[in-house]
């Protein structure tokens, strides 16, 4: 890393992390926050100096420290945990994108993600779509309630995963797939399936 041209010494890079947190410590304090500050390390009374000095006194007081002002290290397993959730969060946003492209409806996404309608209406328009999926879906033929309810019994993963495996298998929207399942979960008789299509 340089600096108009000129290496940085270690002694730069910690000088320059110091002036983030002395500028960190002064934010928690005028926001009303000023235990969060006092967390950090600050006493009360330096945090009272801080927030008296100019920016240009700032920047000379990270520099006059001759040893480590700010105790800086990373945990390196602690971000390696970080980046899982983050790459779980961010595949679960995905299926969520693409159930919502597949005809999910609101109550699909609310049943199986707990979506709000600002949630809703927001992905919706994230993915450039019309506000609202439309009205009740039509529902499929027989021989295709017949192959939902196969490829349902068949599929495995999570419930968000095999409706949208079933989507992808016979071009049904989501919400209508949804509907049938309900139907079938609260009792309505399975519909008669093709033997090419039975579970095995």
């Amino acid at each position: 890393m340089t600096q108009r041209g000129i290496p940085m010494t270690p002694h730069d890079v910690q000088r320059d992390f110091a002036l983030q947190v002395l500028l960190q410590a002064i934010r928690l304090t005028h926001s009303g926050r000023r235990r969060a500050a006092i967390e950090l390390g600050f006493r009360p009374d330096q945090l009272d100096q801080l927030v008296r000095l100019p920016v240009e006194s700032l920047v000379e007081l990270a520099a006059c420290a001759k040893t480590k002002l700010i105790a800086l290290s990373v945990d390196a397993e602690a971000l390696n945990a970080a980046f899982t959730v983050l790459d779980r969060r961010q595949k679960e946003n995905d299926l969520k994108d693409q159930l919502i492209l597949a005809g999910a409806s609101y109550t699909v996404m609310h049943e199986l993600f707990a979506f709000d309608t600002v949630d809703y209406a927001e992905a919706r328009k994230r993915l450039a779509l019309s506000e609202h999926a439309g009205g009740r879906p039509p529902r499929p033929e027989p021989a295709c309630q017949g192959r939902i309810w196969a490829l349902w019994q068949r599929e495995t993963g999570s419930v968000p995963e095999r409706l949208l495996a079933i989507h992808r298998a016979t071009g049904v929207e989501i919400r209508a797939i949804w509907r049938l399942i309900v139907a079938w979960d609260a009792g309505e008789p399975p519909p008669d399936v093709d033997p090419a299509d039975a579970v095995t």
